[in-house]
């Protein structure tokens, strides 16, 4: 009897380091799976961070690339074209004889009356002269979705333009002066910003016109479109299926695009 009861004590006790050997066991195959799984997901994830970062680059060298290529574009176009340097030069000698105050005077006047009945002539003959045909014809020929291009002469007036801008008299636009830069020209390229002239959210250009001798006649703008600039650099490297976007120096969303949907505006 007492040899039964031991031997029921014995494989009870046995039964037990079973299972307490069985649990570490299942413990310890768990804590291996989960630290297998672990390092296996950060693995993943630590490669799909690269190729994104690597994509990211390309995205960015991409967009550097193509709007420093229109920037000596236009820079060439506009000390080149001999069609652009005569229609400036042209319109910076209808000065001669006359005031700077009564030339700015002048020139604020058209600007007044640009956009009603009495601009409208004005503003046809500089749409249709040889000059915006030829700005024209850049728009066609550039990679990036140009919106809107004219030039001004060395006061700040429209001499030609791809289409009706906002205003006539250019001169009191950052913009203007930072590439006239007091007759010393200079290079000029805005953050996002909104165009009131072709309506869209754009990144902004302006370069000097110059003549042959070099010296500064006019300035030239350029109006870049964000969406349609953005989303083809985007789809070259991304193509379908993905949410890509671009932010501010600030951390400000300026532009994001989820792949099949239409591009979203943000105000800079």
């Amino acid at each position: 009897m007492k040899k039964e009861i031991a031997k029921r004590v014995r494989f009870g006790v046995r039964l037990k380091l079973i299972s307490v050997v069985l649990g570490l066991g299942a413990i310890l195959l768990g804590v291996s799976l989960f630290v297998i799984y672990d390092g296996y997901k950060k693995f993943v994830f630590s490669e799909q961070t690269k190729k994104l970062e690597d994509v990211s680059k390309l995205i960015v060298e991409r967009i550097e690339s193509e709007f420093t290529n229109l920037r000596y574009h236009l820079s060439f176009v506009a000390s080149h074209n001999k069609v652009l340097i005569d229609a400036v030069e042209k319109a910076d000698a209808a000065y001669a004889g006359s005031s700077e105050e009564e030339t700015l005077r002048h020139l604020k006047e058209i600007d007044a009356s640009w956009n009603g009945a009495e601009g409208e002539q004005l503003r046809k003959r500089l749409l249709k002269n040889e000059a915006a045909a030829v700005l024209k014809d850049l728009i066609i020929m550039s990679n990036l979705p140009i919106s809107e291009i004219f030039i001004t002469d060395r006061i700040g007036a429209e001499v030609a333009a791809s289409q009706k801008t906002t205003d006539y008299y250019q001169a009191d636009e950052m913009w203007w002066q930072k590439a006239f830069n007091n007759g010393k020209g200079a290079y000029y390229f805005s953050g996002l910003e909104y165009d009131e002239s072709s309506h869209v959210y754009a990144f902004t250009i302006a370069c000097p016109v110059k003549n042959f001798r070099g010296d500064v006649i006019g300035v030239l703008k350029a109006v870049v479109d964000k969406d349609l600039s953005l989303k083809r650099i985007f789809h070259i490297f991304l193509g379908q299926g993905g949410l890509a976007g671009v932010m501010s120096a600030r951390g400000v969303d300026i532009f994001h695009l989820s792949f099949g949907s239409k591009a979203v505006d943000r105000k800079v």
